[in-house]
């Protein structure tokens, strides 16, 4: 118990995890998970691009995409249909090979490039694997806007040995950094954006809100009229309109709200979470719960 409130760690827990389905968002799971259905086995791996800003919920996504074709495939007894990961950094062929290799369990420290591919396309046959969603893509090129040779003939070996669909999720810069190369270009099947929203743009305020809504309602505590238009006006300011940063930023203020023993969100609560979490202290930074008033 947590001051007056009557929950479980395991309650806590299930929203630090929480992921907020939206129209936007389910339509992009549906369009790749018909191209992971769609795609043939023998034939060589396709490529999805995603991108977004830094704080736009890409990981968030990626992980309840995973979690939603693993779920398709259950009933087919396939061992490992998705494989998660997250480019290296510093990135070279062997750093991608080990990451690879991790994340489908094999937990490898050493070995060649070459070496680890030939154990991967083992892997990949034995666990089933149809997707594979790499996070974290920006990180393959040279200060993030060039993709060496060495870089770009692994990737493609990569693609073509491993089969199946593969997502590439990161910065605005991915799609520069990956684009570079003919034959990668000609891999990538579709490419999707999660948005940054704007509350000036009538459609974008709506959606925002919405998320926001359906974020109030999973906290566990008490309604607190984050999608109500003065709070998600300040919420979508001080996030800059990014999902993510906005869930973080309502974690930050529901744990303060817990340690307080409140039953809700307060403005205070979010005034001091944006402080802490956004602003990381810079009190010159403009904080927009500072006043009573914002619209």
């Amino acid at each position: 118990m947590i001051g007056n409130l009557n929950m479980t760690n395991k309650t806590l827990d299930k929203f630090k995890s929480a992921y907020v389905p939206m129209p936007d968002l389910e339509e992009i799971t549906a369009r790749i998970s018909k191209l992971v259905r769609e795609h043939p086995p023998v034939k060589d791996g396709i490529g999805i691009l995603l991108i977004g800003q830094s704080g736009a919920g890409k990981t968030a996504f990626l992980r309840s995409l995973a979690r939603r074709i693993a779920q398709e495939y259950l009933s087919e007894q396939v061992q490992r249909p998705v494989i998660l990961a997250s480019m290296p950094s510093p990135c070279t062929p062997l750093a991608m090979s080990l990451v690879l290799r991790r994340s489908a369990g094999d937990w490898a420290k050493g070995g060649t490039a070459t070496a680890n591919l030939d154990v991967l396309e083992q892997l990949y046959v034995s666990l089933g694997v149809k997707l594979t969603c790499w996070d974290e893509v920006h990180n393959i090129g040279s200060d993030r806007v060039d993709l060496s040779i060495s870089k770009r003939f692994f990737l493609k070996r990569i693609i073509n040995n491993l089969k199946g669909v593969w997502v590439f999720c990161g910065l605005p810069e991915a799609e520069v950094i990956l684009r570079q190369d003919r034959e990668l270009d000609r891999r990538i099947r579709a490419r999707f954006e999660i948005p940054q929203f704007h509350w000036e743009i009538s459609p974008e305020r709506h959606q925002f809100s919405l998320y926001l809504n359906r974020l109030d309602q999973i906290t566990g505590l008490e309604r607190s009229g984050l999608g109500e238009a003065d709070l998600a006006a300040r919420i979508c300011s001080a996030s800059r309109g990014l999902r993510g940063i906005a869930y973080d930023l309502v974690d930050e203020a529901r744990d303060i709200a817990l340690q307080e023993g409140t039953q809700k969100i307060l403005l205070e609560h979010l005034s001091r979470a944006f402080l802490s979490y956004v602003a990381k202290g810079d009190h010159r930074v403009i904080n927009p719960f500072s006043s009573d008033r914002f619209l």
